[in-house]
């Protein structure tokens, strides 16, 4: 029997009468039916007495015996884990309250798990016990049945799960995995959560997979502690879906550079996922009170999902999906659910998009941002190439793949989304130096659009005087049907006439930090990039060597971003990866990785 099936569990008869339901309960069910079952004509507690010299059952205090409720559930486990509660579960259950009687114990310590599993082999020698137990058995361990969880002999806790029921064990929890945000609330991702269910068919013993969840949470104080709702995995669909052998990347699970591959929106949110190398969206939907329905399963062929969720972003009813991991002609899957009936969504409701410039590299739209208006797209691609004539040495000269990474910008007209223009960063700054320092500055990893004003990073960028990569951000204004560069990252140039102004390298004011001595190490600034709704105030995610993980923010007065007074928050002391959401009221900020979630105030 494979390790992860687990508990079959069910307990309602208080027979001892002690209001509690214990191991003590099931023994006097068993005394009973075997009481039941004799052609005796002692009394029961003569019976009783007799299974307790003959070593059938331990001795308990039967005064208060309760045979009114005989005729209900008894308490009983599947310890074997064989899929059926048979005899072999009563004699494990007997065995256990026995080595707590010899012990002096209450209930059985992790630690002592070992010495269990050779009382069982002792009683196994003696002819006692009938189950099989091998040099490494797989069962459960009895605990107290009040407990929620019970011990696993691999020295794990697993949750207590009813039959008919869907657990959750979150015990390995990395909420915050992903994180995306609408209005006041928050849709954060936990990856390892694990679901326990018939995964193999109803016949089937019940087991655990590490499938995923997703909650909706709103602000409590300075923590995202109010949880709204609970994303559930459609777990009646996916059963009947050829799941990977191996390699299931659990509901939640970033895609490279950081992909999103959950987004709420209102009342709906979209979770992605895959069978086998397919990729598939969920569609939920709030009825306003925090119940979240499942009603729209999203097909999406872009190549295979065997290495990567599908990355995603939902404005009102239309969902936008991408495959980070294909490298060729990339496409956007569009897809307006909107007055749909069907659960399944295929091809024929999908609309791709192509991009016209084929990639050899993966990162095509593991960021996506749509504007609220529903009119713009700004599709990212951090390893993007771009031809340049390039000095290879001082000798000669020569047309190069640059990959320099590049924004796609879509436009909405009548309804029809089509592609607009290209943002490639300017590269004149790095002519230089070597090829093999330019390449993979990572323009495009983090977007944000906020009220005519567009955000992409750089977070590979060099500071050419500090000889080290340190990170750039570029801020554009839209005007006209033209991308116009508005500022650089050096927040203090001025407003170009050109399409696409170059950008300048951060003067990144590190002495603040006590750092002017790193001279290398992962600064990463702008792995994740967010403005409030008037752009007037970009936060960013940044690393400084030795010092750990901070958001600092910018402000914008005059045409020009300044550094705030107090310019940053502190993160963390370790180096950190994460993703940073914003409220619409702009008053919370949130930092999200595994495990972490934290408020910015």
């Amino acid at each position: 029997m494979a390790i992860d099936d687990r508990v079959l569990w069910e307990c309602n008869s208080d027979l001892n009468a002690d209001n509690q339901i214990t191991s003590s309960d099931a023994i006097l069910l068993k005394a009973l039916l075997l009481f039941t079952e004799s052609d005796t004509q002692k009394t029961f507690s003569n019976y009783y007495s007799d299974l307790v010299n003959n070593g059938i059952v331990p001795l308990i205090d039967i005064s208060s015996l309760n045979t009114d409720i005989f005729d209900r559930v008894p308490s009983c486990f599947d310890f074997n884990i064989s899929g059926n509660e048979e005899e072999c579960d009563t004699e494990i259950l007997d065995a256990f309250n026995a080595y707590l009687k010899s012990e002096n114990k209450t209930d059985l310590n992790v630690n002592d798990s070992n010495n269990f599993i050779l009382f069982l082999r002792s009683l196994k020698t003696q002819g006692i016990l009938n189950c099989e137990v091998g040099a490494n058995p797989t069962f459960m361990l009895p605990t107290n049945p009040s407990q929620d969880k019970i011990y696993f002999s691999n020295e794990t806790w697993i949750p207590k799960v009813a039959p008919g029921d869907i657990g959750y064990d979150e015990s390995n929890s990395t909420k915050g995995s992903s994180i995306d945000s609408s209005g006041e609330k928050f849709l954060v991702s936990d990856p390892t959560v694990q679901v326990y269910y018939d995964w193999d068919g109803d016949s089937s013993p019940r087991s655990w997979k590490e499938i995923g969840l997703c909650k909706v949470f709103e602000r409590s104080n300075d923590e995202l502690s109010d949880e709204y709702g609970v994303i559930h995995p459609p777990v009646d669909v996916i059963k009947n879906k050829t799941l990977p052998a191996s390699d299931l990347i659990p509901m939640g699970t970033p895609n490279i550079f950081n992909g999103k591959t959950i987004a709420i929106d209102g009342d709906y949110v979209a979770v992605s996922w895959h069978y086998s190398s397919s990729g598939v969206v969920y569609i939920y939907k709030d009825d306003g009170l925090g119940n979240y329905e499942n009603i729209h399963e999203v097909l999406i062929h872009l190549g295979s999902y065997s290495t990567g969720l599908p990355t995603v972003e939902l404005k009102g009813t239309e969902l936008f999906v991408t495959n980070p991991q294909f490298v060729g002609e990339s496409s956007i899957a569009v897809c307006n659910f909107g007055g749909i009936s069907e659960y399944t969504i295929n091809s024929s409701a999908i609309t791709s998009l192509t991009v016209p410039s084929p990639t050899t590299q993966v990162g095509f739209g593991s960021c996506i941002i749509v504007n609220e208006q529903r009119t713009k797209m700004f599709v990212g691609h951090p390893k993007q190439e771009r031809k340049l004539s390039w000095q290879i040495d001082q000798y000669k000269i020569e047309e190069t793949n640059i990959f320099s990474g590049a924004v796609f910008v879509f436009t909405k007209t009548s309804n029809t989304w089509s592609f607009a223009e290209t943002i490639y960063p300017d590269l004149s700054d790095y002519e230089s130096r070597s090829l093999a320092s330019q390449l993979d500055i990572q323009f495009g990893y983090s977007i944000d659009y906020k009220n005519n004003n567009l955000f992409i990073s750089s977070p590979r960028s060099f500071n050419l005087s500090a000889d080290r990569r340190e990170g750039s951000i570029h801020v554009y204004e839209y005007a006209s049907s033209n991308m116009t560069s508005l500022l650089s990252e050096q927040m203090n140039s001025t407003a170009s006439t050109s399409n696409y102004e170059k950008y300048a390298t951060l003067d990144y004011p590190d002495t603040r930090f006590d750092t002017s001595s790193i001279a290398s190490g992962t600064w990463n600034f702008g792995t994740s990039i967010i403005s409030n709704s008037t752009a007037t105030k970009i936060f960013i995610l940044h690393n400084i060597p030795t010092q750990g993980t901070f958001v600092s923010f910018y402000s914008k007065s005059s045409n020009e971003f300044i550094l705030g007074t107090d310019f940053f928050y502190d993160v963390s002391n370790q180096i950190l990866e994460g993703t940073l959401a914003i409220s619409g009221s702009d008053t919370t900020k949130v930092f999200a990785t595994n495990n972490t979630l934290k408020v910015l105030v």
